[in-house]
């Protein structure tokens, strides 16, 4: 045999890695680990090219929200190319972190958009089609690694080990010619710790491939080095907390050598005379990793925020029952924030108050009804935790036939310790009202609005939100968010400071690259620093980090797994269309614009980005020009594999020529007035209802809201972009009331009485004009019901 053609440094290795947190089914409960899980595996895969996986050939799919989904077909055709790609003597590896189930003896894999009601077979992912896919394959090695949670996903249902044991026998069914590492066995369940980021069986694999399953004077880790370190980490977990898991392995190929080597380690992890030791071989650890991607738990890892923790204490301080809103972009740290004002209650002096805090989980809530009994559980659980036992009112259900008889039951169940201020921390509380539908979310807002406005219960509310909740509760209370804008310079310079410190110096120009490149982001300023321990020796002081070295480390970070989730769910949720022209267009261009040049393209173009510059994503140079202040967004949109089919979706090319309607009044000539419909003449500043002039005269600032909406005819217009394109110069901040008012004088103005019939208003999505027609321009525009009539 040809020792060499199975050298492990010689095969390329494959590998399709999911993850799934999100159902949109909402009779399967939604996960918590299982895209970290996924992120975590594939960024410790391409930490080196010596592992044997470079990205082009391992493939990542995460299921993080209802923008962010992996679905059956996807699975199946990426797992088909890499399939079909494998050569002869190469490794196939698929992982899957989420959830599975069982349908007539036949094992599943649950993606986003899996439905039950008979339909799982339907749209799941079978795993015997996973297994033939693979076995199909030319590659000498094949493995499947599940960390599957494969019972309990239905709501309100209880994990058995007989389901267990039904699709462990199916998992391992048929499985000639491949390897398969699932987290549990035939008669125990798997777990998640709420102390950790990743399931329990995931924790251990990571650490097993990243070093701790090496043998001692190997750079190799094997498939059975990894079961046994981490079927031994497992079982000492399950014992340690009186529970049982033990992972199964099924193996039903030869092993040439007796390994099969899963990756390789690069040499640098192996000490100077590692042969020489007796112990086991230290590790290269990243400190980086201590509190990233995960949330700041400890006070002395937490930095800046001073402002923000300043205005909540006062809050805290003044009232009983005031809600707290922490806003902010995905990575920004409300979650970390969260956490450190739950620390702050327990250690700032209060005056003798005391706080009883507790944890809203969003998961799992579809209802005001789930709301409302995930309330009351966690209150009761937090009073058990006090010492409150054996009281009858403890063992009640939640009353949630109304508001009134939910609240009496609140009254008398805080009143058993009536000292305490209670405090509901609720984190992504847009996930709720995303989740719901528009009754129950809107129960939900009114029933939180209740508790503040009508009763004296002592219970303050603090969630983090993604964005200011639309509709009628604004802000979404009676006071403006908490609002977390990226770090200044010199709290990005503390951070980095404090990180660094007994490592490799980093100057103060190369402080300042870090914060301009990640736009004082904190989630990407950690980014970088991880990737440069991950490429990089710093345990030398003496020796200062270059430059070299930092567009190195911000080249693995704009190609990590971590960006691209976080970064492509931002882009595809949370970026108005216009939006995501605007910095496609700009990456496209490698070149700051001029407001000039955005004017040509548009109203619309020009309000995105004055909205993007709000958010912090754009900056307004010295010189005027608007240019990337989060850089790390340009640099990975380019190297983004969707890049090209956005330019072309987006007709980015051609955006520069595009001509649409702006609000600048151009005065002339009367134009031919619309017989039907509303008629704005742009040219004479003058509107028609069905032929006839509007007598009240139009303020300027009604005209431009008009002519904005005509503009956008068909389109839902915002609050904050109607707000953005007649303020321009304005930060608006979602104080909604002037927009309100400004559209009630302007119905009012032309006739437009309820029902509506030319204004509309859709809840919580903004405004939307119809059967319009703009005159005074060179070709009239007609519009009905967001179709345009030539």
């Amino acid at each position: 045999m040809d020792q060499k053609k199975y050298d492990s440094h010689s095969i390329q290795r494959w590998a399709v890695l999911v993850g799934v947190n999100h159902y949109q089914d909402n009779r399967i409960r939604n996960l918590r680990c299982s895209v970290n899980d996924a992120l975590s595996l594939h960024d410790l895969l391409n930490n080196s090219a010596e592992t044997g996986y470079v990205p082009d050939r391992v493939t990542l799919l995460t299921g993080e929200g209802p923008e962010a989904r992996v679905t059956r077909i996807d699975v199946l055709s990426r797992l088909m190319d890499k399939a079909e790609q494998a050569n002869v003597d190469d490794l196939l590896l698929f992982y899957f972190s989420g959830h599975g189930d069982v349908v007539n003896g036949d094992a599943y894999l649950l993606p986003t958009d899996a439905q039950r009601r008979g339909l799982l077979p339907d749209t799941a992912v079978s795993l015997q089609r996973i297994k033939s896919i693979m076995q199909a394959s030319a590659a000498r090695i094949k493995v499947i690694i599940l960390d599957v949670c494969h019972v309990g996903a239905t709501l309100g249902q209880q994990a058995t080990s007989a389901e267990n044991q039904s699709f462990i026998n199916s998992v391992v069914e048929q499985t000639k010619g491949i390897a398969i590492f699932a987290s549990s066995s035939q008669d125990d369940l798997p777990w998640e710790d709420a102390n950790k980021e990743h399931g329990i069986f995931t924790t251990y694999l990571l650490e097993a491939l990243s070093g701790k399953a090496k043998p001692k004077n190997k750079q190799t880790i094997t498939l059975k080095n990894v079961v046994n370190y981490v079927t031994n980490k497992v079982e000492n977990w399950a014992e340690t907390h009186k529970l049982e898991q033990c992972p199964t392995l099924k193996f039903e190929f030869k092993e040439r050598d007796g390994a099969t080597v899963l990756l390789n380690l690069p040499e640098e992890t192996a000490p100077p005379h590692a042969h020489l030791m007796m112990d086991t071989v230290p590790i290269k650890t990243n400190p980086i990793h201590r509190t990233f991607p995960i949330a700041v738990r400890e006070v002395g890892d937490f930095y800046g925020r001073f402002r923000e923790l300043n205005d909540i204490r006062q809050i805290i301080n003044a009232t009983t029952d005031m809600p707290i809103a922490i806003l902010g972009d995905r990575g920004i740290g409300k979650t970390s924030m969260l956490i450190r004002i739950e620390e702050m209650l327990a250690e700032t002096a209060w005056n003798g108050r005391q706080f009883l805090p507790f944890t809203l989980p969003p998961n799992g809530i579809f209802t005001y009804a789930d709301f409302a009994q995930t309330l009351w559980d966690g209150l009761y659980c937090a009073l058990l935790e006090k010492g409150l036992h054996n009281h009858p009112l403890l063992e009640k259900p939640a009353a949630v036939t109304s508001f009134g008889r939910f609240v009496a039951q609140l009254n008398q169940l805080t009143r058993l310790m009536p000292e305490m201020t209670y405090v509901v921390f609720i984190d992504e509380f847009g996930q709720i009202i995303h989740q719901c539908d528009d009754l129950e979310s809107n129960k939900i807002e009114g029933f939180l609005n209740y508790v503040v406005e009508k009763t004296n219960i002592p219970m303050v509310f603090i969630m983090s939100l993604l964005q200011t909740l639309p509709g009628s509760y604004g802000s979404p209370f009676p006071r403006r968010p908490i609002r977390l804008l990226p770090f200044s310079r010199q709290e990005s310079t503390e951070l980095i400071t404090n990180l660094l410190t007994g490592y490799a110096p980093l100057t103060e120009a190369g402080q300042r690259w870090v914060h301009d490149y990640a736009g004082g982001h904190p989630f990407f300023i950690k980014l970088i620093l991880a990737k440069l321990f991950d490429l990089f020796e710093l345990e030398n002081t003496q020796s200062a980090m270059t430059t070299t070295m930092l567009q190195a480390a911000a080249t693995a970070a704009c190609g990590s797994g971590r960006a691209g989730e976080i970064l492509r769910d931002i882009y595809k949720t949370y970026f108005t269309e216009p939006q995501r022209l605007v910095v496609i267009w700009m990456a496209e261009q490698k070149r700051p614009f001029s407001w000039g040049t955005l004017q040509q393209a548009g109203a619309s173009i020009v309000t995105a980005t004055r909205q993007l510059i709000n958010r912090h994503y754009l900056l307004e140079t010295p010189d005027k020009n608007i240019d990337f202040k989060l850089k790390f967004l340009g640099d990975w949109l380019r190297h983004w594999a969707e890049f090209p089919s956005e330019v072309e979706r987006l007709l980015v090319p051609e955006a520069v020529h595009k001509q649409v309607p702006v609000v600048h009044v151009q005065h002339g000539q009367p134009a031919e007035i619309v017989s039907e419909g509303v008629c704005v003449d742009m040219s004479m500043e003058r509107v028609y209802v069905n032929g006839e002039e509007v007598v009240t005269a139009l303020t300027s600032l009604e005209f431009k809201a008009i002519l904005y909406l005509a503009s956008r005819s068909g389109e839902v217009v915002s609050k904050d972009e109607l707000a953005n394109a007649i303020y321009p110069e304005e930060y608006y901040e979602g104080d909604d009331s002037r927009i309100s008012t400004l559209v009630y004088r302007l119905r009012n103005a032309i006739g437009d009485t309820k029902p509506y019939h030319h204004i509309l208003t859709l809840r919580k999505r903004g405004y939307r004009i119809q059967d319009v027609t703009l005159v005074g321009t060179k070709n009239h525009e007609r519009h009905g019901n967001g179709n345009q009539v030539q």
